[in-house]
């Protein structure tokens, strides 16, 4: 069983492999309870990673009233101090909105419309609690089998697998069976963007977006602006803009984090490295009260 699904690590390549885009038979919501003899894990990635991709997912959708909403006009223009402003409260908002929505210690049950499901951290998908309308223990954690890191998933994978072995023959041939269609979809990022460079800084999207006609095309994040910039209005139009923004956002924050990370970040991720088996970033070090 893969499961649970932890939204940005991996979630919609996992369902779209097995030939399903919403839920196929298999991938268990952590609800759900586990089948006496099956072998179950679950897929991570490294939690600065996680909160980066779920800011990005958040700040796509290119509306005023989203708390995320990316001003391209604003971020783009020629005022500078404006400009950095701008992003500046952008990425305060993302760092708080994400720490308001993982309290530390508090294991409430989450509930759809409450918070996005992408500003949550990824214990919260594996934490065991208790359901607010039954009142029963529902385990999650412990009925993992394994941990599968997305940035090591060949060398995961085949370490599952030999638990998957040792855990049943049909198990184990299953892993074993499935391992190229993930591995390669790893290889091939179909779900891991092309344009997610840390290294690339906003300044030629922006330019891209905002000066001169263009003309259609071209590949990665300045072939999605162009696109923006060229398409009259539709599905197209919509579809680049939600691209542009959410590319803003993802080389914005790695701007800023890769700098200097808050107290607050830090100390809501350090259950994350810690239990997902990743090293604490340095400038999370300065942080450190736990």
């Amino acid at each position: 069983l893969a499961g649970p699904l932890i939204p940005k690590a991996g979630s919609t390549t996992l369902r779209a492999l097995w030939g399903d885009t919403e839920r196929p038979r298999g991938m268990y919501p952590r609800s759900q309870a586990k089948p006496g003899r099956a072998f179950q894990f679950a897929i991570v990635r490294n939690p600065l990673e996680h909160f980066v991709a779920g800011v990005k997912q958040v700040a796509s959708y290119p509306k005023p009233t989203n708390p995320l909403h990316v001003d391209i006009g604003t971020w783009c223009g020629n005022d500078n101090a404006t400009s950095e402003a701008a992003r500046a409260r952008f990425a305060e908002a993302a760092v708080r909105g994400f720490v308001d929505a993982n309290p530390i210690g508090t294991p409430e049950d989450w509930r759809p419309g409450q918070v996005n499901e992408h500003r949550l951290s990824q214990l919260f998908w594996l934490r065991s609690y208790v359901d607010a309308e039954s009142g029963k223990y529902v385990p999650v954690a412990e009925r993992l089998d394994a941990l599968i890191r997305m940035e090591q998933l060949e060398a995961d994978w085949e370490a599952a697998t030999r638990q998957a072995e040792e855990h049943s023959e049909a198990a184990g041939a299953w892993m074993r069976a499935s391992r190229e269609r993930v591995v390669h979809s790893r290889q091939r990022r179909d779900h891991i963007s092309e344009d997610d460079d840390r290294a690339a800084t906003w300044a030629p999207l922006c330019r891209s977006t905002t000066q001169g006609s263009g003309a259609k095309g071209g590949g990665g994040d300045l072939g999605w602006a162009a696109k923006a910039r060229a398409e009259k209005s539709g599905k197209g139009k919509s579809n680049a803009v939600r691209h542009v923004h959410g590319l803003l956002a993802h080389r914005e924050m790695w701007r800023r984090m890769e700098t200097n990370a808050t107290r607050a970040l830090c100390t809501v991720l350090a259950d994350d490295f810690a239990c997902l088996r990743y090293a604490l970033p340095l400038f999370c070090h300065q942080h450190s009260t736990r």
